[in-house]
């Protein structure tokens, strides 16, 4: 026992000294969140703010070629979304030939971007 304190006394400062490390790890990692959410909400933000643009210049329907690149996909990834996953491309066929609507492709892209949120 350290002269002068008491148990109790004792047990009050550790008690007291793990609180304030507690709280510092706890703060630390509660910026750190706050921060990815941030970033993410920033994201988001960025995308649907370009939405409406979108939808007012221009209506209508893309290429296979012209929706890979307004995607930012090269074929094989473009093809993949379009036959294997649970989240997929739409397209239409008009004349033998595939089209994609922007409003579908940028349905998509949000559709794509929440579940890569709640997955991550």
């Amino acid at each position: 026992m350290t002269e002068g304190f008491t148990n109790s006394e004792q047990m009050e400062a550790m008690m007291s000294i793990i609180g304030v490390l507690t709280a510092t790890k706890l703060k630390s990692e509660l910026s750190g969140a706050l921060e990815l959410l941030r970033s993410e909400v920033s994201s988001l933000r960025d995308h649907l703010q370009k939405l409406p643009s979108l939808e007012e210049s221009k209506v209508g329907y893309m290429s296979p070629e012209a929706a890979m690149k307004y995607l930012g996909m090269s074929k094989n990834t473009f093809d993949k979304y379009r036959y294997q996953t649970k989240i997929k491309i739409k397209g239409y066929k008009l004349d033998g030939k595939n089209w994609y609507k922007i409003s579908d492709l940028d349905r998509f892209m949000l559709c794509y971007d929440a579940n890569s949120a709640l997955s991550a």
